[in-house]
């Protein structure tokens, strides 16, 4: 993945248990899978190869370890080389910074559009919906439940350095 935005990069971090996750890709809907060899694939159906430990490591990113397979009794990560392109899980380690990723708070009700073609690249955010509706009159009570939460989704930017990115949003 180049510098630009892309939107088949957003991706949503869904809980399967404590210190357990799976990471689904919104526009491909293809969960982030890494397999017994240790390679990583997209897995159209949610299965036992989908599910990774995430760890916050002592410099605030982010590493994700299958939480079925190790190679060796060691833990296999999902990483990603300069150019983006995925490591196969038997040569990753924790330390290494190719599987370190970064998450960044992202509000669900804003969108990333590319800018316009004179300006320098760049993104925009532009608001998805209206703004809300006044508050109402004091001494008003209005019996209303709150809103669902909104999903967790996750933008994941690779950079040309050996770090990657991973945008969250709640």
């Amino acid at each position: 993945m180049t510098k630009r935005f892309c939107f088949s990069g957003i991706l949503e971090i869904t809980s399967v248990d404590v210190g357990v996750v799976a990471i689904r890709g919104l526009h491909s809907n293809y969960y982030l899978a890494l397999n017994r060899k240790g390679e990583v694939y997209g897995a159209r159906d949610f299965n036992v190869d989908c599910t990774l430990k995430e760890r916050i490591e002592e410099n605030g990113y982010n590493t994700y370890a299958s939480s079925e397979w190790r190679n060796r009794k060691r833990q296999m990560f999902v990483g990603l080389n300069v150019h983006g392109k995925p490591l196969r899980g038997k040569k990753s380690r924790r330390k290494n910074t190719a599987t370190h990723f970064l998450p960044i708070l992202v509000l669900p009700e804003l969108v990333l559009l590319p800018p316009s073609p004179p300006s320098l690249p760049s993104l925009r955010l532009y608001p998805l919906i209206p703004p809300p509706p006044p508050p109402p009159p004091p001494f008003v009570c209005t019996p209303s439940s709150p809103p669902p939460p909104p999903p967790l989704v996750c933008t994941l930017v690779c950079t040309p350095s050996s770090r990657s990115y991973l945008s969250i949003s709640l």
